[in-house]
């Protein structure tokens, strides 16, 4: 059995991780609050609930069919990834059915073959103007994007598929050991020196709603740079196309001291010397990931056997590892 936090976060309202009790082991923790075992059947019941209405959205027949042709959808995607399609519905089982119903077609469609190899995005590597970095102080791959390298692309279709190239690398790359499903990433967006040649509102507009769309609760933070004055109308407009909940992980740096917050913030091992800190710039296309072939946002729920749980708080969630009661 596996457990899901999807019920958690409307069952308990608590601001602070909460320890599980489950089969007589427990996570060691601050707050003595537990949960229930009627808390863990709600976390089985909304698993139901959502799988139910995937069967209906899919066109599945009812009953024992429909079973057997979940169930592959069961074990390649798992508990974590429909917990971020939960979260990023307010953990409405409806809506998040639908969004992963689209997520699917989506993907499907657009990566046919799972993953977007460097031979289909050859202009947009050709820039070298986005680079993949170290994991931050929080454990969470860092992006940077320089706006100055970027010109509005002919090849709209090749673009799509760079971001998808660019955001599944970033994910691949903050794995160590097994995938989670809870990896992510932060972006920095950086305007130093651009001019009009570069601007490509409807290319920002793509990035965040692929972010927000196929690629929910990916998006730790993401730092705005050197944004000039003219820009601002342009990113005002952007603004206008992302979701208030994406909006509000966005921070545009425009002083020194939110400078050194944002150094500080994400850690000077992984951010580069160009801004402050003390590391290489990477380009994304020279860094070495596991293979992304089969595994990206096929995220299979790993082995509990009573020993590991994740709990949920807010807007995040996270794997503890099981210790024994003592």
């Amino acid at each position: 059995m596996t457990l899901s936090a999807c019920g958690l976060h409307g069952l308990l309202n608590v601001d602070r991780w909460v320890p599980l009790v489950f089969f007589g082991r427990w996570i060691k923790w601050s707050d003595p609050t537990v949960v229930s075992h009627a808390a863990l059947g709600l976390y089985t019941k909304t698993l139901i609930d959502i799988f139910s209405i995937l069967a209906c959205l899919l066109g599945f027949p009812p009953g024992a069919e429909a079973s057997r042709r979940l169930r592959p959808i069961e074990e390649k995607y798992g508990d974590p990834t429909l917990m971020r399609f939960l979260i990023a519905r307010s953990m409405d089982t409806d809506n998040a059915s639908k969004m992963f119903v689209k997520w699917l077609k989506w993907r499907s469609s657009l990566v046919p073959n799972g993953f977007v190899a460097d031979s289909e995005v050859p202009d947009q590597l050709e820039a070298r103007k986005i680079f993949l970095q170290d994991l931050s102080k929080a454990g969470h791959p860092v992006l940077i994007v320089q706006a100055c390298k970027h010109y509005p692309p002919e090849d709209h279709l090749q673009f799509k598929k760079f971001v998808v190239y660019l955001l599944d690398k970033t994910i691949a790359s903050a794995i160590r050991g097994r995938e989670v499903g809870n990896e992510k990433l932060i972006g920095i967006l950086d305007f130093q020196n651009i001019t009009y040649k570069n601007v490509d509102a409807r290319g920002l507009i793509t990035g965040f709603q692929f972010l927000q769309a196929d690629f929910p609760e990916r998006l730790a933070k993401c730092y705005v740079l050197n944004m000039p004055r003219f820009f601002v109308s342009v990113w005002r407009m952007v603004s206008s196309f992302i979701e208030k909940a994406t909006l509000e992980k966005i921070l545009i740096v425009t002083n020194e001291d939110e400078k050194k917050t944002f150094v500080e913030e994400i850690g000077e091992e992984a951010v580069p010397v160009e801004y402050c800190g003390k590391a290489n710039l990477r380009a994304a296309q020279d860094v070495q990931v596991p293979s992304l072939e089969g595994w990206l946002m096929i995220l299979r729920p790993p082995k509990f056997a009573g020993h590991q749980v994740f709990a949920l708080t807010r807007n995040s969630f996270e794997y503890f590892d099981v210790i024994e009661n003592s």
